[in-house]
């Protein structure tokens, strides 16, 4: 009809049973895992929280990388995590880990990681600051974050999809890749 402004809606709607997850992942020993929950391997989580802090506290020049543990050729990991709806987990041996923890206004605190890809004059070397201030937002919009630990994952640069969220992780395409297409 002339005059007539059609406003069209889409929505999205999922439905999942909500489950508790106990995953052990195998991955070759120098890759850094990001996943779902909360991280079982003491040794493990103690080098990523050590890593990441270094790397939150010194943000010039190049970063403290990974090293594995063991000298074994893989590793085994296991997160732990109940009451989500599914379950995903990233990999690479090249991330860069972030780390601090989050006090939420209730007075809860949450550990926060970022994993990125390790190349020089990237956004990313801020974004352990921008997942805490997002957690908090969130938090102060919706309610006190349910979770443990908030995690999130720079994607690979030919991700045209913009992302994807899942329980306590977050895959991000990196601004980066569109800030290097617009150069080339």
């Amino acid at each position: 009809m002339a005059g007539t402004n059609s406003h069209t809606s889409i929505w999205e709607s999922f439905y999942s049973d909500y489950a508790s997850f106990k995953v052990n992942i195998t991955v070759p020993s120098d890759y850094v895992v990001g996943a779902t929950g909360v991280l079982q391997n003491t040794d493990e989580l103690a080098l990523y929280k050590s890593l990441g802090t270094k790397n939150t506290t010194k943000r010039t020049g190049q970063p403290a990388t990974y090293k594995p543990i063991s000298k074994s050729a893989t590793k085994k990991l296991t997160y732990k995590i109940d009451s989500v709806p599914d379950f995903a987990w990233f990999a690479d041996k090249d991330f860069v880990i972030q780390y601090d923890t989050v006090k939420l206004a209730s007075g809860k605190v949450i550990d926060a990681f970022t994993y990125y890809h390790n190349k020089k004059e990237t956004l990313w070397s801020n974004s352990i600051d921008y997942a805490k201030d997002a957690l908090r937002k969130y938090s102060n919009w919706v309610g006190a974050y349910e979770y443990p630990v908030v995690q999130v994952v720079e994607g690979p640069a030919n991700n045209s999809s913009g992302g994807m969220e899942y329980p306590t992780i977050t895959l991000i395409t990196s601004p980066d890749a569109k800030r290097n297409r617009l150069m080339v």
